[in-house]
């Protein structure tokens, strides 16, 4: 997917590029205020600190969210990621955040951009997360949203 949108180049014409799983729950003006600070740097954002030690915080696949200077980062860099880094196991989030880091691209840590059952739990009622997950049935999508706008 990365190799469609670097050929497409669309992503150069925005601040961000925003990649969500589709059971996520976005609340836009929420996550373009959260992002707001971050913008013109050469970051992404790490959204999870389940954990602690080594490795965490780190950004859960559910919602990454990385600056047009990021991604020109990973664009020039990504074929020094795949031939050095061990990734074959890996998802993509942790291939993304691991390649990123050791091209040089910063990071920012935000615990609540996203309210997210996998990491530490979904409030979709908090007034304060930009985007929830995982909400599979659209019945519950929208009940999500609906408390998020309220």
């Amino acid at each position: 997917a990365w190799n469609v949108i670097k050929n497409d180049g669309r992503y150069a014409n925005h601040d961000w590029t925003i990649k969500a799983d589709p059971d996520a729950v976005l609340i836009l003006p929420r996550l373009r205020q959260k992002l707001l600070p971050h913008t013109g740097k050469n970051v992404f954002i790490k959204n999870c600190m389940k954990w602690t030690g080594i490795g965490w915080p780190m950004m859960f696949g559910s919602l990454e969210a990385y600056t047009k200077q990021a991604m020109d980062t990973y664009f020039a860099g990504a074929d020094r990621c795949k031939k050095d880094l061990q990734w074959q196991a890996w998802g993509e989030d942790l291939f993304m955040g691991n390649c990123l880091n050791m091209l040089g691209a910063g990071s920012e840590f935000d615990g609540s951009i996203i309210g997210d059952n996998v990491c530490k739990g979904a409030n979709c009622a908090d007034g304060q997360a930009g985007a929830y997950h995982p909400f599979k049935s659209a019945e519950s999508w929208f009940q999500c949203y609906d408390q998020a706008m309220r």
